[in-house]
């Protein structure tokens, strides 16, 4: 096969990935920016999740 029509199928390949990765990361900004003020603000409750932060504050929190 030619070398030109490999790279040209290699280099369709990765123009498609870019593409996808393009779409999921401005899906994913889309739900961080909507849901963050949420969880900042405590308009949604994440303390029945368990999630152990690390760093000791879920401690304080029940203080």
């Amino acid at each position: 096969m030619c070398m030109l029509l490999v790279f040209s199928e290699r280099v369709l390949v990765l123009t498609g990935m870019a593409t996808a990765l393009g779409l999921q990361n401005r899906s994913l900004c889309a739900a961080r920016d909507a849901l963050l003020p949420k969880l900042v603000t405590g308009r949604i409750d994440v303390d029945s999740l368990g999630i152990d932060d690390g760093d000791g504050w879920s401690e304080l929190a029940d203080q």
